[in-house]
């Protein structure tokens, strides 16, 4: 750039005008448009790193921008923590650094009984919050060299085939976690590795009395699933126990970085474990972007909102309804949003707003002739009486809808009223987890159909 250098108040100025032209390309069509304005938005928060940095600023909120700031940082009330600072932790953050990450303007902290990260100092929109080189993440690709090296690799292919409820990626993950731990101090990955907790985190650390107690056909195969992950792996012949391959996998399902929309550098690669990113929470209405640099090869958190100091960091885990929450990270969320399985080859998949009884549209999926999804979405921009397309078809097809509603709910063995009593009264653990999950289950059913009805309704007037 040709004449003078600009100040650091120019440069976050620029992040954000440049974050605010990237949010207005949202949209398929403007991909490439989307894909530059994300590099210049990389280049310049570069800029502001290396001028922050040769200020002796990094981590510090400075006097000039507070007064900015304030007007931009929303009144979230902050939620209590506790600095994690381990030698552990030490290590894992000196590592990244040493890797050619920048890891300074975050914090590993216990949030109220669940481990995240949180802001040092005060973040404006645009700013880029952590960077992990790719170089620095666990693949499949290395997965199978180490497999392959310990002569295994066609046993792992053979039991994929004889135990198909078996994820490939997170067995692959599962077994590279325990042959790096089995290094000890000797692994590339050691500092990452012991930064790791014990506890499982995915519905894996259920019972199968708490699986069963969920209600929920889709899930339940996980009440023997430990026996199948136990005879995957048993024919393996690898020098770890069974309860260490249930926790690896669990790791990989719980940590994944995986989703359909994430940027990435290969595409052979549709998942990783990368450090530190992975402590990162879920929270999509406050969630910061996840973004790939082509030039500098990382994965880098970019703010989409202002964060205040000691403010936990949150992401995204995708667009995935409640059952697939609860599958992979052990939580949902109170929202209406959740798949429900009508035959074994039929699906109702549940996309309601919270807010208003908006008018309800039915998609259909069908492939080779054959119908195997119905997709009830809020539509916001229609009005609010009839159906869409108001035609007989339409009509009949949420009646049905209505109908498949009405039989999912009678066929739950106990109500909304009485989990919420069990709830309250009795339940703690493994068993809460499961009152939670059910209870969204069936109110995301009792919405659906208590709309319906009155759309339906409404369209015979």
């Amino acid at each position: 750039m040709e004449g003078s250098p600009r100040t650091a108040e120019q440069l976050r100025q620029a992040i954000a005008e440049t974050d605010r032209a990237c949010a207005a390309a949202e949209g398929k069509a403007n991909k490439r448009k989307r894909q530059i304005l994300r590099q210049q938005l990389w280049e310049l928060q570069s800029e502001l790193q290396a001028l922050e940095a040769s200020e002796g600023a990094v981590g510090e909120v400075k006097s000039e921008t507070s007064a900015s700031l304030a007007s931009l940082v929303a009144k979230r009330e902050l939620v209590p923590y506790a600095v994690e600072d381990s030698p552990c932790m030490q290590r894992l953050m000196e590592w990244l650094q040493a890797r050619g990450g920048h890891c300074s303007r975050v914090f590993v902290a216990n949030f109220s009984g669940l481990r995240g990260l949180g802001a040092k100092r005060d973040i404006i929109p645009g700013e880029v919050l952590l960077k992990v080189p790719i170089a620095s993440a666990l693949t499949a690709s290395q997965a199978r060299e180490a497999l392959q090296e310990q002569g295994c690799l066609e046993a792992f292919q053979s039991a994929l085939l004889v135990y198909p409820h078996v994820d490939e990626w997170f067995a692959l993950m599962a077994l590279l976690l325990l042959l790096e731990r089995h290094k000890g101090s000797a692994s590339e990955w050691a500092p990452y590795v012991a930064s790791l907790p014990r506890e499982k985190a995915s519905i894996l650390r259920l019972p199968a009395e708490a699986i069963e107690a969920l209600q929920c056909p889709e899930l339940l195969h996980y009440s023997v699933f430990e026996r199948e992950l136990c005879g995957f792996y048993d024919g393996l012949g690898l020098p770890f126990s069974n309860a260490d391959f249930i926790w690896g996998y669990d790791m990989a399902q719980s940590r994944a970085i995986q989703d359909e929309e994430l940027p990435t550098y290969s595409n052979e690669e549709s998942a990783f474990l990368v450090p530190l990113l992975d402590m990162l929470n879920h929270d999509p209405p406050n969630c910061c972007q996840i973004d790939f640099c082509y030039t500098t090869r990382s994965y880098k958190i970019v703010a989409q909102h202002a964060i205040r100091a000691g403010e936990q960091v949150f992401i995204s885990y995708g667009s995935r309804p409640n059952v697939g929450l609860f599958g992979s990270y052990g939580f949902v969320e109170d929202r209406c949003w959740d798949d429900y399985q009508l035959s074994p080859s039929e699906r109702l998949s549940v996309r309601l707003s919270t807010d208003g009884n908006d008018l309800l549209q039915l998609k259909r999926t069908v492939i080779s002739g054959t119908l195997v999804s119905m997709t009830v979405l809020t539509v916001s921009d229609q009005p609010t009486k009839g159906c869409k397309g108001g035609g007989e078809e339409e009509v009949s097809a949420l009646q049905r809808v209505l109908q498949e509603g009405t039989r999912l709910q009678a066929g739950f063995s106990t109500t909304v009223d009485e989990d919420e009593r069990q709830l309250k009264e009795t339940a703690q653990g493994c068993m809460e987890a499961a009152l939670q999950f059910r209870i969204c289950r069936k109110r995301t059913l009792q919405v659906l159909c208590d709309r319906l009805a009155q759309q339906l309704k409404l369209s015979a007037v």
